[in-house]
């Protein structure tokens, strides 16, 4: 469901206009990337460890968990996230992959249904199950970016550069020469 999330992202940001449009919002003041990362690593550790005692308190703790430990890690390692243009006023990529999340989180809903699927899943409110769509659009985006981190800026021909040889010759007896 990645790639699903990731192309239809890709497909909402050509539309005429929108990340322009998105991209001249209003900033959002964030603290520093150490005091972020010392709030959101317990909480995503309380949501991890205390959704899966508590799934019925906890369930939407547990949801954006994952999300929550991937930008602390991001933000420890001095990486950007997909949060980092909201600093600047670019809501283009959170709304964009958000939107995202929906789209393809009800696709698959529909299509798991139409095919005789029972989706009976306990919500306080069933709008809740798209604000779960949502956060997972969030983290296939910054999934997405960090895979791409390594290849941004290279030619497709420097990425399948030859290997270095092995710096240390190996040799190989074969069993008749150990026999003798």
């Amino acid at each position: 469901m990645i790639p699903a999330v990731l192309s239809t992202r890709a497909l909402l940001g050509t539309f005429p206009g929108l990340l322009k449009g998105l991209a001249r919002g209003k900033p959002f003041p964030a603290p520093g990337a150490e005091t972020l990362t010392y709030f959101l690593a317990p909480v995503a550790a309380l949501g991890l460890l205390g959704g899966a005692v508590w799934p019925a308190q906890l369930f939407w703790l547990l949801w954006i968990s994952p999300l929550l430990l991937l930008v602390a890690l991001q933000l420890l390692w001095y990486e950007s996230t997909i949060f980092s243009g909201l600093k600047s006023g670019d809501w283009g990529r959170v709304v964009c992959a958000a939107l995202a999340g929906i789209i393809v989180g009800n696709m698959a809903a529909i299509g798991y249904q139409s095919g005789g699927g029972n989706l009976t899943i306990n919500l306080p409110d069933p709008l809740v199950a798209q604000l779960g769509y949502v956060v997972f659009g969030l983290l296939c985006m910054q999934l997405g970016d960090i895979v791409a981190e390594n290849w941004r800026g290279k030619k497709r021909s420097n990425l399948s550069q030859p290997k270095k040889k092995f710096p240390i010759p190996v040799v190989v007896k074969s069993a008749a020469d150990k026999k003798g």
